[in-house]
This record gives C-alpha cells, sequence and structure tokens, in this order.
C-alpha cells in the first residue's frame, strides 16, 4: 500500500519533480501533448522501500507507460534515469 499524501512538496522536490521530468521527456522522443508524470510514493509495507518513485507517459490512444524507482525524487540520479528511459517502448516521432 502507498501513500499519496505527502505533505506540501517543497521547493527542491518540485525542482527535482520538474528536473526528471524534463529527462524522461527529452530522451523518451515524447510529444508536446503527451503527459508525463512524477510522483513521489511513501511505501506504508513491511519490505517496501520507504520512498519510491512513479514515472509514466500519458500518450493520447496508447496504454500508459510506466516505471518505477525505489528511490524518492531527491536521490534519483543521472544514471537512475538512463537505466530506465530505455526500457520504454520507441514513442512515434512528432
Amino acid at each position: 500500500m502507498f501513500d499519496f499524501s505527502n505533505t506540501k512538496p517543497t521547493v527542491s522536490l518540485n525542482v527535482e519533480r520538474k528536473r526528471i521530468e524534463d529527462v524522461v521527456r527529452n530522451k523518451s522522443n515524447c510529444k508536446e501533448d503527451d503527459h508525463v508524470l512524477v510522483q513521489e510514493m511513501n511505501c506504508l509495507e513491511p519490505d517496501c522501500p520507504p520512498k519510491e518513485t512513479l514515472i509514466a507517459i500519458f500518450t493520447e490512444g496508447q496504454a500508459p507507460l510506466h516505471f518505477r524507482i525505489h528511490k524518492g525524487l531527491a536521490e534519483i540520479t543521472d544514471d537512475d534515469l538512463s537505466n530506465v528511459i530505455p526500457k520504454f517502448p520507441s514513442l512515434p516521432s512528432q
């Protein structure tokens, strides 16, 4: 079970969320009207990492593409994102 009720995000978490969204958008060939979601979640289950980040791309007419990184937003590195982005299927060109 996940807790989506994070308190109001701090400026630094919003900056991290935007950084991650920009990298995913640029490297995954997203169209301008595709939606990229980056959400940090707290896990409430015993064997789950305390924080996890969900990254999803919503493209009209296609099933959402998603991946989880078992780290909080502030902990995600460019290497983490480089490992995730190749796992997304190629999106149609703009």
